[in-house]
């Protein structure tokens, strides 16, 4: 009776120990799983002088599938951020082939502090945003250029530590093309 104990303990160390490790490798998974429809991710650092209204952000992204994605203006900010919110403008111009391009401008408010002072963003001294902008039909090769600058009355926003523009697959169906008439 004496040894059963030790061997309880160990027997329940390593059912636990197993048990740790499935749980981290389901996780893992998981999170990949989260990130399949991603097709374009990319963030642009600001100055630590702060993001002057004349600092246009631009990134180029390339499809590879027919699609509708979804548009996203993403945005990571210190947590010593003056303001509530944040006005930007995004330009985003499509290339088919050798077609003009198509250029879609969208002005996006970017809510960053609720009206009781809670920063709305993901983090703990730094804090991550993803705002929509649009969706898009795209097919392959065509190139989408993206960018974003800010309206804001001061010249200079301090705080924002980059600025991002994401492109998520929503459905393998294109957008139905809008009624001409």
């Amino acid at each position: 009776m004496r040894n059963q104990k030790p061997q309880q303990s160990k027997t329940f160390a390593l059912l636990r120990e197993r048990t740790c490790c499935v749980l981290a490798i389901l996780s893992l998974l998981f999170l990949s799983g989260c990130t399949g429809n991603v097709a374009y991710n990319k963030y642009e650092g600001i100055p630590t002088r702060g993001w002057l209204r004349a600092d246009t952000m631009k990134f180029e992204a390339e499809i590879r599938d027919s699609a509708t994605y979804e548009s996203f203006i993403a945005m990571r900010i210190d947590n010593s951020f003056p303001y509530v919110g944040l006005s930007v403008i995004v330009e985003q111009s499509i290339l088919h082939g050798k077609d003009k391009p198509k250029i879609l401008r969208d002005t996006v408010d970017c809510e960053l502090i609720d009206k009781h002072g809670n920063i709305k963003g993901s983090g703990l001294s730094r804090f991550q945003y993803e705002f929509p902008v649009t969706d898009i039909a795209l097919s392959p090769d065509d190139k989408v250029t993206t960018k974003i600058y800010h309206i804001m009355n001061k010249d200079t926003i301090p705080s924002v530590t980059e600025v991002g523009y994401v492109l998520r697959k929503v459905s393998n169906l294109p957008l139905a093309p809008p009624n001409e008439g």
